[in-house]
């Protein structure tokens, strides 16, 4: 059910200085399990169809190959009345007492459906309900924004995408950058008017666990684990009757692509440090437990040009219960393990 608001705008954030523009460091860890070469049978490239939209100018600062995947709050905040946008709100609560104005929510647990193997998509028809009970139509330029500094919204992101909806982008810091910059908020519910949405499905993004199984060791695939350490070393199992990692997976941490304080997420130059081991050229399949922190982290890889990304939506809620899958044992280290 769509829950929204409408309010004006303030006056212009024009004056604003990009974040972008303040430099921040930090050491980011990539631990390789294993390497995999070259070539791979996987279907033409994933194709990318970029917005009419302007970008916004951190995006396009940054350095990104495809900023038009990211808007920062002074561009949002000067359209908030264009109607052929629609600002999603996907955080886990707070909609009801404050949102942005002309937000509408959408619950991040129907872009995954448990009971729906191999794919754990939701059906087409589902989600396309979703859709146009918020407003959104194939010609609707879509903006997510979370608490949660995008990981909320990249799997929604991701859902559109395997429905043939390019015209998509994450809000660049999200709430948290919105509140910090004092910009309008409303607790008023939006009226939308349903809009038809007609699927044109795009499964190049997706890999089932047979997929994965048939490509382990196969050159020009590389598997990325997002997990924490804790999941990595079968001491946290979320459900799952094993622990471990696929074979010839690579662990890098899902938090280690945007700030942990402003929530926004790293330049080009550090994203390409942080997937240094990966060759862009390659197949990388991103999993997780429940596909949402490796939707993030695929994001963040097509953010910075690998265009060759698929999510395992599957993940280790399907992988660490099947006996019939192949398991290895991870041995990497980290000094710390910072997320819960």
């Amino acid at each position: 059910m769509a829950r929204t608001s409408t309010m004006s705008k303030s006056d212009s954030r024009q004056g604003l200085m990009s974040r972008r523009s303040r430099p921040h460091a930090r050491t980011v860890w990539v631990l390789a399990l294993g390497l995999v070469a070259s070539a791979c049978g996987r279907p033409a490239s994933v194709n990318d169809v970029a917005s009419a939209e302007p970008e916004s100018a951190a995006a396009t600062d940054a350095g990104y190959t495809r900023p038009e995947m990211l808007v920062d709050t002074v561009w949002l905040a000067g359209h908030l009345d264009d109607p052929t946008i629609r600002i999603v709100d996907t955080r886990r609560a707070g909609y009801d007492e404050s949102h942005i104005p002309g937000a509408v929510y959408l619950d991040i647990a129907t872009s995954r459906d448990a009971e729906n193997p191999p794919t754990f998509l939701p059906s087409a028809e589902a989600f396309t309900e979703e859709l146009e009970a918020i407003g959104i139509g194939n010609d609707t330029r879509v903006i997510f924004y979370d608490d949660r500094g995008g990981v909320y919204g990249t799997r929604p992101w991701l859902v559109l995408r395997t429905l043939g909806h390019t015209e998509v982008a994450i809000l660049d810091g999200g709430w948290d950058a919105w509140t910090r910059e004092d910009l309008p908020t409303t607790a008023e519910s939006t009226e939308v008017t349903r809009t038809e949405f007609e699927p044109k499905p795009d499964m190049a993004w997706i890999v089932t666990a047979e997929e994965v199984r048939d490509a382990i060791d196969r050159p020009g695939t590389r598997f990325v684990d997002t997990r924490t350490v804790d999941e990595l070393a079968g001491r946290d199992l979320r459900g799952a009757t094993r622990g471990g990692i696929i074979p010839s997976a690579t662990a890098i941490y899902w938090e280690e692509t945007f700030d942990p304080e402003l929530k926004t997420f790293r330049s080009a130059s550090e994203l390409r440090a942080l997937f240094a081991a990966l060759d862009p050229g390659d197949e990388i399949i991103a999993y997780c437990e429940g596909g949402g922190r490796s939707a993030h982290e695929l994001f963040a890889m097509h953010l910075v040009g690998y265009d060759r990304v698929r999510l395992y939506l599957g993940s280790w809620d399907e992988w660490g219960n099947r006996d019939d899958l192949p398991v290895a044992t991870w041995e990497g280290t980290v000094a710390a393990n910072r997320n819960p």
